[in-house]
C-alpha cells in the first residue's frame, strides 16, 4: 500500500478533477470548514495535502503528516493562504496522544485497513485523544458505474480494487466502502453522527 501510494502521488489527485465530484466534493469543504474552525488539528495520512487545504482555511492550527514523504512534498507545494500547516512524516500507527490536539482529521485511511484494525483505531483516539476533541473519518462511498470494480472479497469481507497507474504498473489494494448500515454494527456501543453525499461519507465522534 505505501509503494503504491508512493507512485501514485503525481497522479493522486486526478479523481478531484472530475466534474461530477465537484458538488459532493464542495459540500464536504463547506462540512469540514465549520467542523473544525478555530480547532488545532492534527491530520493523520493526509496525501498530497487535498483536504489539508480546506483544512486550514478555518482552522487555528493543522499539523499534516503521513508516512509517505513523496506525498508530503507535493503537499508542502500547495499554497495555503489563511493558516499555514506544519509537516511531517509520520505513521498513524504510531501516534501518540498531545494535548495540543482537539481536531483529528483522518481521511481515505479507513478504507484501507481490516474491519478489525479500523475499529481498533476508532477505539485507540476515543481512548487517548484529548477530551474535548472532534476525532472525523471521511472515505469514499461505492457508486456503481464508477468506482472501480471490486476485484476479491476475502473471509473476513474485506474487499479488494486493482489499480492501475499511468505507467502501467497494477496493485491490488485493500480498499472497504463502508456503509452506514455496517457503521450501526461496528460501531454500535460509540455515540458519532453519520454524513454522506453521492460520493463521500463521513463520521464524527466527540469526545
Amino acid at each position: 500500500m505505501i509503494e503504491y501510494y508512493k507512485k501514485r502521488a503525481k497522479e493522486y489527485e486526478d479523481i478531484y478533477k472530475k466534474p461530477e465530484r465537484q458538488k459532493s466534493i464542495l459540500e464536504y469543504q463547506d462540512y469540514i470548514k465549520e467542523l473544525f474552525q478555530n480547532r488545532n488539528v492534527l491530520e493523520l495520512a493526509c496525501g498530497t495535502g487535498f483536504w489539508t487545504e480546506t483544512l486550514t482555511e478555518t482552522a487555528k492550527t493543522v499539523l499534516a503528516t503521513d508516512i509517505n514523504k513523496e506525498v508530503l512534498t507535493l503537499a508542502k507545494q500547495k499554497i495555503f493562504k489563511i493558516c499555514k500547516p506544519e509537516f511531517a512524516i509520520l505513521d498513524y500507527r504510531n501516534y501518540k496522544p498531545n494535548n495540543e490536539y482537539n481536531g483529528i482529521f483522518i481521511g481515505f485511511l479507513a478504507s484501507h485497513l481490516t474491519k478489525h484494525k479500523f475499529l481498533n483505531l476508532v477505539e485507540t483516539l476515543i481512548e487517548k485523544t484529548k477530551k474535548p476533541s472532534l476525532i472525523f473519518f471521511m472515505d469514499n462511498l461505492f457508486v456503481k458505474g464508477e468506482s472501480t470494480p471490486i476485484s476479491k472479497t476475502d473471509k473476513n469481507g474485506n474487499t479488494y480494487q486493482i489499480r492501475k497507474l499511468k505507467d502501467g504498473t497494477e496493485y491490488e489494494i485493500m480498499k472497504n466502502f463502508y456503509t452506514e448500515k455496517e457503521f450501526k454494527i461496528l460501531l454500535k456501543d460509540k455515540t458519532y453522527k453519520y454524513f454522506s453525499n453521492k460520493y463521500y461519507w463521513s463520521i464524527e465522534i466527540y469526545t
